[in-house]
Parts: C-alpha cells; structure tokens; sequence
C-alpha cells in the first residue's frame, strides 16, 4: 500500500504490532502475578506482626500489674483535671 508515496507493507507492520502487543501483555501478566504473591505474603506477615503486637501489649500490662502488686512500682495516680483560670470563667 501506497502511503504518501512511500510504499509500505501495512499487513507485516499490523503482524509485528499484534505481536508486541501481546508480549506486552503477557509480560503485564507475570509481573501481577508476582505482585500479587508479594501482597499475599505481605498481609499474612501483617497478620502475625498484629498478633505478636497483641500478646506483647498483654504480657505488658500484666507484667505491670504484677510489679504494682509486689510494690515494685507506684501505681499511676490520675492526675485532677486542670483548673480554669478565673479570666476563663468570665
């Protein structure tokens, strides 16, 4: 086919197009696949650094609890609430 004077082969360049297209798209493909094997292994991680978090917020609290009641340590006292100026009250 004849383009602006310029013989071109427009079946070969749409076959060569085709062809780039679909390696294109099967690279794409294992690409996802990797990431979506990285993302599964990321949110099962997530899943037992959560639970690991959970247990250690437990053990520190009765850790706590046990050091108040063997008086290792004072157990907080709630501190009053700040008292208002007397220009805030106006």
């Amino acid at each position: 086919m004849y383009v602006f004077g310029i013989d071109l082969p427009l079946l070969e360049l749409l076959v060569i197009l085709s062809m780039i297209v679909v390696v294109y798209l099967l690279i794409l493909e294992f690409e996802f696949r990797q990431f979506r094997r990285i993302v599964k292994k990321m949110d099962e991680e997530e899943l037992i650094f959560s639970r690991e978090v959970r247990e250690l917020r437990k053990d520190i609290g009765d850790m706590r609890n046990i050091c108040t009641t063997a008086g290792i340590i004072k157990p907080k006292k709630k501190s009053p609430p700040p008292k208002s100026s007397s220009s805030e009250k106006k």
